[in-house]
């Protein structure tokens, strides 16, 4: 929990020792018009003085979504500047301060993969989707996503620094299932190229509007290494939680 920033909602749930994103009330039920967000507490380098230093990274992390009883907002993976802090609920994810702000790419210095369960009209595609996310609240790649409420979902998303590619991938481990994937969905994108800044940080938030979920993460591990022409390379392997 030392390696953890929690911001909004996000608390760690002493029985279970699951990070639980969005509060609930007196009888278990998910409040509306919440955010909660996980970050690491240490602020990752994202590429060095000479930007062609840039970090490769993998990430992996298991949630589940609990709907009462149909989807809200959804959840999202973050990598954004240091002092970043929670934006407006629901459909803009807890990632923008407002509506403006999130369909101007001008405006913001974030990327992230959101795995969306609500469509809104104004800028996502008519289902649920898994989205790679470039500064704006619309999806710069996607694919569709089946969401099945309380299952465990396994993530793991990974940047190549040398092919310029942020990679998603996700499935169900339960077994038997319908909708066990796996989802994939991958971008092209120079993160030295769409103003982040050299020190990040990296992190998770759940959200709900008018509709109601419950957002858990069981586990988040973080490795990473900063390539360069250089022999010697800066690695950094942290496992920033594990509750399962």
């Amino acid at each position: 929990q030392e390696d953890l920033l929690l911001q909004g909602d996000a608390t760690v749930v002493a029985t279970t020792r699951k990070i639980r994103l969005t509060n609930l009330d007196s009888s278990g039920t998910p409040l509306i018009d919440r955010v909660g967000r996980v970050l690491c507490s240490s602020p990752i380098h994202l590429w060095g003085t000479d930007p062609s230093r840039l970090l490769s990274f993998e990430t992996s992390f298991t949630f589940t979504i609990t709907h009462y009883p149909t989807p809200a907002a959804g959840i999202a993976f973050f990598i954004a500047p240091p002092d970043t802090t929670p934006g407006v609920s629901g459909g803009l994810m807890g990632l923008f301060n407002s509506t403006s702000a999130a369909q101007d790419p001008s405006r913001n210095r974030i990327v992230f993969v959101e795995f969306d369960t609500y469509v809104n009209g104004a800028w996502d595609p008519n289902y649920h989707h898994i989205g790679i996310n470039v500064n704006q609240i619309r999806s710069s790649a996607d694919t569709p996503w089946e969401t099945i409420s309380g299952a465990v979902v396994n993530v793991t998303i990974s940047y190549d620094s040398e092919s310029k590619k942020l990679s998603v991938s996700s499935f169900y481990p339960c077994y038997p299932c319908t909708h066990q994937g796996p989802y994939t969905v991958s971008l092209d994108v120079d993160l030295s190229e769409v103003r982040l800044p050299e020190w990040v940080r990296i992190g998770i938030s759940g959200t709900n509007g008018a509709n109601r979920a419950n957002y858990e993460i069981l586990s988040w591990s973080f490795k990473s290494t900063l390539k360069s022409n250089a022999v010697n390379e800066d690695k950094e392997n942290m496992r920033i939680a594990q509750y399962v």
